[in-house]
């Protein structure tokens, strides 16, 4: 029997769609004490890496809560995109592997996606658009499945570990920075 004891009132239409930045870091298993939450807050998580990217071109993300013969799940699927083809990054390399994601939304909240199994590339497209209006630059889709709804976070210091530090630029990553391969 579902109980229900209160309804949805209509609220101010202030609100404003579309990811400010995301910070990608690599999946690792984590014992499940490891990670707390509070209902929709995540409040404790191991400390990280993380790495920002930034200077983001109508990104967005979604979650579809679904359920089939395996019970509930979100669908996570996040799609950025950064304006301006150039050899400062090499995107494919984030194809490799299994990655945690942190979004800021244009609302100033934060969110974790693949808290528990990761997101993975499943697209990348370098396009120079037809006309001055359309994108010249780099889309990718990530996408992942959980059997929770993605968390909120007050704040990077929860995963990056109070004080520490987090890079703030988009970076340059090589073979001998990061690797997925151990994933």
């Amino acid at each position: 029997m579902v109980s229900i004891i209160k309804g949805y009132d209509r609220e101010c239409k202030d609100s404003i769609g579309g990811v400010k930045t995301v910070w990608l870091f690599p999946w690792a298993k984590y014992s499940r004490k490891d990670i707390q939450r509070e209902g929709i807050n995540l409040v404790m998580f191991p400390n990280n890496n993380i790495y920002k990217f930034d200077g983001l071109f109508d990104s967005s993300f979604s979650e579809n809560d679904t359920f089939d013969a395996n019970g509930q799940k979100f669908d996570q699927t996040l799609s950025i995109n950064f304006s301006k083809i150039g050899a400062t990054y090499d995107f494919r390399l984030l194809r490799n592997g299994l990655l945690r994601a942190v979004v800021e939304d244009n609302n100033k909240k934060l969110w974790l996606l693949g808290q528990d199994n990761g997101i993975r590339a499943t697209q990348y497209t370098k396009q120079t658009g037809g006309d001055k209006s359309q994108l010249n630059g780099y889309n990718l889709a990530f996408e992942g499945s959980e059997k929770r709804e993605a968390p909120l976070m007050s704040s990077l210091d929860i995963v990056t570990g109070t004080g520490a530090k987090f890079d703030s630029t988009l970076i340059t990553w090589d073979s001998t920075l990061i690797t997925f391969d151990s994933l």
